[in-house]
């Protein structure tokens, strides 16, 4: 009876009293934020080669890309984060023709009315992301796009009856991967040649610790 006694007193006592290796044990980091930028750069007919993230950077700077659309997001370690920009826009669908004289002189062609549609156009931005312990960054991103494509314009002798309905055109680019802070990193893109020219359309992500934003690309510092 003395030695379960005994047995049980010991028990107790290790439950209450933790051992010196538990208390030892680091305590977690705080969630760091993540600053996401995010390119989406066309170039110029005429770029045949295949550009790298710094090139294409270098004629943003330099005002010589066709357009440039820059997008920002921050998000906490582990959080998905999205931002959305959109707008309503009218897309010619379809066009009404009118008889002979209809809203003019007798004697004048047929009449062409071009209907239109409203339709939710823009960019979405999305990721997740948290610090590796060898300092890079790994992110889980995805980038959405789509816009009107523009249309000839139409002749004044034109056929009301000839019409083509308005396009539209998407970019879509999901990408898991992980990059060093404030190096920029090429996620997405394209390259069309129509004979001896060449357009190219590329996503340009550069990742950096919130708390770094204003340092130089590259030299982010460590927290």
């Amino acid at each position: 009876m003395r030695y379960v006694l005994a047995g049980a007193i010991l028990l107790t006592g290790l439950a209450c009293f933790p051992t010196g290796g538990m208390a030892d044990e680091p305590a977690a980091r705080p969630p760091q934020s993540i600053q996401v930028d995010v390119l989406i750069a066309e170039t110029p007919e005429g770029t045949t080669p295949m550009l790298e993230p710094a090139a294409i950077l270098a004629l943003e700077k330099a005002g010589k890309l066709s357009s440039a659309s820059r997008f920002r997001l921050t998000c906490s370690e582990n959080q998905r984060a999205m931002v959305q920009f959109s707008e309503l826009m009218p897309r010619a669908t379809g066009r009404t023709i009118a008889a002979r004289g209809f809203g003019g002189a007798d004697g004048a062609g047929p009449r062409g009315v071009t209907q239109y549609t409203d339709i939710s156009l823009g960019t979405m931005l999305s990721a997740s992301a948290h610090v590796e312990d060898n300092g890079r960054i790994a992110i889980d991103l995805k980038v959405s796009r789509s816009r009107l494509v523009p249309q000839k314009a139409e002749g004044a002798a034109a056929d009301a009856t000839d019409f083509t309905p308005s396009s539209v055109a998407t970019l879509t680019v999901e990408s898991s991967l992980t990059a060093k802070p404030g190096e920029p990193t090429l996620v997405g893109g394209r390259q069309t040649t129509g004979g001896k020219e060449a357009t190219q359309t590329w996503v340009v992500l550069t990742v950096s610790l919130a708390t770094d934003a204003g340092a130089p690309a590259g030299k982010a510092a460590r927290p």
